[in-house]
């Protein structure tokens, strides 16, 4: 019965320990860690994006564990805590703390150093040990606990300082707890140190891009994290997937930098690839082509090396590749939407019939072609004029800024009724891409606007003038200018007389303007001050002609 009952016990001990060692919040657990910084948004300047480190991590927060952990790797040091259980006649379970000195003191056993020793030679010494005092036993070692050190992180980081790690933890954890990299920091030539020696190097902008876990490694206890500032340099422009600005660092291939810059896109000419740089003596520059070898002979692209700092590198495209050729269609036809085009080829007829046709409701009086490509080109003549004053401006330079100012971007003179109605073939012109077509639903109406009773859209009546509307529309206001009544044609855009008889169509505008405020009170002071002036002058001459 007491046999069963130190075996329940035994089953009970062993899953608490490692549960109080994972779960801070446990009765028995270990206190949180202290002397950490918490996390802020910052971001290191490398090749032209925020490769910032963020999170919301607390003082001394630790990541949870990537994977599982391998016993063939980890080393054990002081502050691991190891479970030994004794299995025999009299069990026992013991958790027991690595000492400072990098020994384990096992009950009625002794002391056994393991400090550095990977977890199956541990294993194997401490049951060795074992069955020297006890007999016909069995022993198991279960690391519950993992040790926390102290890490040094130096340089170009926001925060230096010390701060507290485990074995299983990578560089970018203890440089994020850091605050994150200075925008002047060299992120792919990080140096870690372990007692005065160089360990080895990281590459922060490798892992992050290329998933590199060799690039970001373990941590050790003594570690001392120095970030450099960025030296070389070079600049990747052309077709690459992130162009930009990257730090250089000894052994860099070019192959290895278009890796960084997310490869290569489709259509890249690797025959001619040009490296502007410096020459030796740092003062003129010379152009370098390099031919990317058969992948079988030197490696490919990533053979190519002979990279300097301040280098440029040019990758081509093919002309055109993969170029979209795109219109839009919008508006009064059966399938409005985006469609492709074949380059010199389809022509605006074509595009109709593919988008269904017009619907009955489309006006192609007002329908309209835009052409975008070409638009971007400044009028420096426009530009110019636009600035001075009208009296500075020679008769002709200021019609043109009238006319300029009204034309629209981009509208092409096209008659679409002419062409689609009429069969005038003359007008069908070919498409670019970027060309939109919109056809607006039709217009039964004509617009009045200004100064009648009640301004707004009349609707068409064939053969009415301009009277007509306005008289619909409730007649002149007391203010309104009559004699200046203007007629907008909604095609052409042109600003025309009352007088002129013109033909009104669905669209148009009747504009009525304002009567210009006047100050009669100031106008007749001037007259009488002119009359005044007239009578002193006559009264001065009677004078003089009488003398």
């Amino acid at each position: 019965m007491m046999r069963r009952l130190m075996w329940c016990l035994l089953w009970l001990a062993v899953p608490a320990a490692v549960a109080r060692a994972d779960d801070p919040s446990l009765p028995g657990a270990p206190a949180a860690p202290s002397g950490g910084a918490s996390a802020a948004s910052t971001s290191a300047a490398a090749a032209a994006e925020d490769l910032s480190f963020r999170g919301s991590a607390g003082p001394g927060a630790f990541q949870s564990m990537e994977h599982a952990l391998s016993a063939d790797a980890y080393r054990l040091g002081p502050g691991d805590m190891i479970a030994v259980t004794i299995w025999g006649e009299l069990p026992a379970a013991h958790d027991l703390m690595v000492s400072p000195e990098g020994k384990l003191l096992i009950p009625l056993v002794g002391e056994i150093y393991v400090n550095r020793l990977l977890l199956p030679e541990a294993t194997e010494q401490i049951r060795a040990a074992v069955k020297t005092a006890y007999r016909n036993v069995e022993v198991s070692v279960t690391l519950v606990k993992l040790r926390i050190f102290q890490v040094h992180v130096v340089g170009e980081v926001l925060k230096p300082g010390t701060y507290e790690a485990r074995a299983v933890d990578r560089l970018s954890s203890v440089v994020f707890r850091a605050g994150g990299l200075t925008e002047r920091a060299g992120m792919r030539s990080i140096e870690i140190r372990n007692a005065d020696t160089l360990r080895t190097k990281a590459d922060l902008l490798r892992f992050m891009r290329l998933a590199d876990l060799g690039a970001n490694p373990l941590l050790q206890d003594g570690d001392v994290v120095y970030v450099p500032l960025r030296k070389e340099r070079v600049w990747a422009q052309g077709a690459l997937r992130r162009p930009g600005d990257y730090e250089l660092v000894p052994g860099d291939s070019l192959g290895g930098l278009v890796a960084l810059a997310g490869g290569l896109l489709d259509g890249a000419i690797l025959d001619s690839i040009e490296v502007a740089g410096y020459a030796p003596d740092g003062v003129s520059t010379e152009l370098r082509r390099f031919k990317v070898p058969s992948e079988g002979a030197s490696g490919g692209i990533f053979g190519l090396k002979g990279l300097r700092g301040d280098d440029r590198i040019y990758i081509q495209r093919l002309p055109k590749f993969h170029e979209e050729r795109l219109i839009t269609i919008d508006g009064e036809v059966l399938y409005p939407g985006v469609y492709d085009i074949e380059e010199d080829s389809t022509t605006l007829r074509e595009a109709i019939e593919r988008a269904g046709g017009f619907t009955p409701q489309a006006s192609l009086e007002d329908a309209e072609l835009i052409r975008t490509r070409g638009e971007g080109t400044k009028d420096r003549d426009f530009e110019r004029l636009s600035k001075l004053d009208p009296s500075e401006m020679a008769p002709e330079e200021y019609d043109y800024v009238r006319a300029r100012s009204r034309q629209r971007e981009g509208w092409m003179a096209i008659d679409f009724i002419r062409l689609f109605r009429e069969g005038d073939r003359s007008l069908d012109v070919v498409l670019e891409r970027g060309d939109i077509i919109h056809v607006p639903p039709r217009r039964n109406y004509v617009r009045v606007m200004g100064r009648v009773l009640r301004p707004g859209n009349v609707v068409y009546r064939p053969g009415a003038d301009a009277d007509y509307y306005i008289e619909e529309a409730g007649g002149y206001l007391w203010n309104a200018r009559r004699g200046k009544v203007r007629i907008i044609k909604t095609i052409s855009g042109q600003w025309l007389k009352k007088s002129d008889f013109v033909d009104l169509e669905p669209g148009d505008t009747v504009w009525v303007p304002e009567k210009p405020d006047r100050d009669y009170w100031k106008a007749f002071r001037d007259t009488v001050s002119v009359l005044t002036g007239l009578a002193t002058i006559y009264i001065v001459a009677q004078n003089a002609t009488r003398n």
